[in-house]
């Protein structure tokens, strides 16, 4: 009998008690076993950040996702509505499409793309993106598509507009900024992106156990070295852990 894959609930609502419980309660009633839990409240914002990693009921996930039957999305369905919840339930079997965007330090990308390669990291990586082009032959060597994206003071709306397009160009789910030494733009990300991006040399460690947490003060966005974390639901930013 083949395991199904884990599921991943992602969770953002206003924060209450019994919210943890209510899930874990919903996914008991269903058979599912939870894996992972993490969860946060932003006090200053009021609101509650989840994420479970568990292993679907008998029923195994159907061809759309979720449980074959439908009933634990209708579960976890009515508990948003009950809670106010945004949710995003995904299968650990869907593999990210992340895009690195760089400058002209190299150890970050080396080390995303060993990862990569060594099977760390459970994603594509369809492109690098940069503002330099000192950086193409590393991605050549990976077999990775490069595109260079010039940034000036008064072309940075038309660059970022070029990279949002090469992001909706290539379905990306997750940007990972590293060591991208340019000041982001707070609307410089597509509506599309769904993922989140983490830390350079700790994205397999933490991407796997940090959900979704708060967003960015203007400071942490302003701060080249550090990753601007970006999804539909929230964002945050994590320091970079690497040395310049």
């Amino acid at each position: 009998m083949t395991t199904p894959d884990p599921l991943v609930l992602l969770i953002s609502c206003p924060d209450r008690p019994g919210i943890v419980a209510a899930v874990a309660q919903a996914l008991f009633d269903h058979g599912a076993n939870i894996l992972d839990l993490d969860h946060h409240t932003d006090a200053s914002a009021d609101r509650f950040f989840a994420r479970f990693r568990f292993a679907p009921g008998p029923a195994g996930p159907g061809p759309t996702g979720g449980d074959g039957s439908g009933a634990l999305r209708a579960a976890i369905a009515e508990l948003g509505a009950r809670f106010g919840m945004d949710l995003r339930l995904t299968s650990e079997a869907d593999r990210k499409r992340l895009v690195v965007f760089v400058s002209r330090l190299d150890h970050c990308l080396w080390d995303l793309l060993l990862r990569h390669r060594a099977g760390e990291l459970p994603c594509e990586v369809p492109l690098v993106v940069s503002n330099h082009s000192d950086l193409a032959p590393v991605a050549a060597q990976f077999g990775i598509p490069f595109e260079e994206v010039p940034v000036t003071a008064a072309g940075k709306a038309e660059a970022e507009a070029r990279e949002r397009a090469l992001l909706a160009e290539v379905g990306a789910d997750v940007v990972v900024l590293a060591r991208y030494m340019q000041v982001l733009s707070p609307d410089s990300s597509p509506p599309g992106l769904t993922g989140s991006s983490t830390s350079t040399t700790r994205f397999c460690r933490r991407s796997r156990a940090r959900g979704p947490t708060t967003r960015p003060t203007s400071a942490a966005r302003s701060s080249p070295g550090r990753l601007l974390t970006t999804s539909r639901q929230t964002s945050t930013t994590v320091r970079s852990s690497t040395r310049t």
